[in-house]
């Protein structure tokens, strides 16, 4: 070997060097290539995994970020203005003041979602703060606004008392505010001086029909020594009508077919079965009575 190294030219020599630096270099650069690719390889390994693993905590996060949102938007609404009742509008009250009905309420400037959970308490405290309203439905209607619909017990009657007149509600309640004239088509209660017997009165008095209860002028106690629970009603048509306090409700609904069939004015009595005199005879009956 070393005698062929001594028979190589200076040129043959020089080549052969480069070559072999030559060689080196290239195998150099492919070890760099390699290393590089190695490199890169586990780079993109390393990013899908943490683009999976992201993924995956997107997908379980992204509820709790919802809800977080929602709740902060939720609780950024309560604190405004906007969020509480600040226009409550009543419907169907004839008698009742509004502003009465709003007060019974308590649902101005509440939270309205508060006012729509609890409608039905507020509807149920409204009825039961007037004794003139029947029955209330309550309703949120906007953002701000509450809707109270209510239905008032019809005024059948007037009690006659201390010179004034009380309303009297189809429920039997008796206002206590007075009125100095009844209005026409409502019967008057006079000389009943005890509570007890006008509830009676009334009790039955509800059971007459609204077309013979209009045609009722006036129902007075009349009480005798034979029956202290008589009344005199005194119709508008002319006929006068004695009953029992126990059963003229009743009775009353065989009026239309007993003046049906009068020539004249009359006197019905319908303390005991019914039959009828003229009024002009009114004055020998009761002394018949008397006498007996």
């Amino acid at each position: 070997m070393a005698k062929d190294d001594q028979q190589l030219t200076p040129w043959q020599a020089a080549h052969q060097a480069s070559q072999g630096t030559s060689s080196k270099g290239n195998r150099r650069r492919r070890k760099a290539q390699f290393k590089k690719r190695s490199r890169n390889s586990r780079k993109t390994t390393n990013t899908q995994f943490l683009s999976a693993i992201q993924r995956q905590n997107l997908k379980i996060g992204w509820p709790f970020v919802v809800c977080l949102l929602l709740l902060i938007g939720i609780l950024t609404y309560l604190v405004l203005p906007i969020s509480s009742v600040n226009n409550v509008i009543v419907r169907g009250n004839r008698y009742t003041s509004s502003a009465s009905i709003r007060k019974s309420s308590q649902a101005m400037n509440q939270k309205t979602v508060v006012v729509l959970s609890q409608t039905k308490q507020i509807a149920n405290r409204v009825t039961k703060d007037d004794s003139r309203i029947q029955s209330t439905a309550a309703k949120v209607t906007g953002l701000q606004q509450l809707t109270l619909t209510v239905k008032e017990y019809p005024v059948i009657g007037y009690l006659y008392k201390d010179g004034g007149y009380q309303q009297i509600l189809q429920s039997g309640t008796i206002l206590n505010s007075k009125v100095l004239n009844p209005k026409d088509g409502y019967p008057v209660l006079k000389k009943f001086k005890k509570a007890s017997i006008l509830k009676r009165v009334i009790k039955q008095y509800r059971k007459i029909g609204p077309t013979i209860r209009a045609n009722i002028n006036s129902i007075s106690s009349s009480p005798t020594s034979t029956n202290p629970d008589r009344i005199y009603i005194q119709m508008s048509d002319g006929n006068q009508v004695y009953a029992d306090i126990d059963s003229f409700g009743t009775k009353m609904a065989y009026y239309p077919s007993i003046t049906s069939k009068l020539k004249t004015k009359s006197v019905i009595d319908m303390e005991v079965g019914a039959y009828s005199y003229p009024i002009s005879q009114k004055g020998k009956q009761n002394n018949t009575k008397a006498s007996k």
